[in-house]
């Protein structure tokens, strides 16, 4: 039998999916962006500043002035971002409906990756921003 080994804030270290880290807004910023690069590109980071009383949900990503109004962005991280706030909500607030609603959002996400129906600019693909937001909402 493998020993489970566990960080003393009761964290598996070699099964994180999701990362808490106390830093300056700038050191926040630079790690979001690393996180992003690390899992394929800024498309696919949503961002979550959360306080005790409220919280914040975005992409990571920046306005990328490069390639405004011309369709090119990938809206995933904001699909995500969504997800995580809906969660969020949904658990503070004990609402089943938001939970339900953001495990839909993020399968309806995978869905459209895995069947290939969702292949970003930002990858090489042919989708733009309208293409990717009309493949989730068709995959709801």
């Amino acid at each position: 039998m493998k020993k489970k080994v566990m960080t003393e804030n009761g964290i598996d270290p070699h099964n994180i999916s999701e990362v808490l880290v106390e830093t300056t807004t700038r050191g926040a910023d630079i790690l979001s962006d690393l996180g992003g690069g690390i899992i394929g590109g800024m498309g696919l980071a949503p961002c979550a500043e959360v306080g005790e009383k409220h919280g914040l949900f975005q992409p990571s990503h920046g306005s990328a002035p490069d390639i405004a109004g011309m369709g090119k962005a990938n809206p995933v991280a904001m699909f995500l971002s969504a997800a995580m706030m809906l969660e969020w909500l949904g658990e503070r607030n004990g609402s089943e409906p938001c939970i339900t609603a953001a495990r839909q959002l993020e399968a309806a996400v995978e869905r459209g990756f895995a069947s290939g129906k969702i292949q970003p600019m930002e990858f090489g693909g042919p989708h733009g921003t309208e293409d990717v937001k009309n493949t989730v909402i068709a995959l709801l």
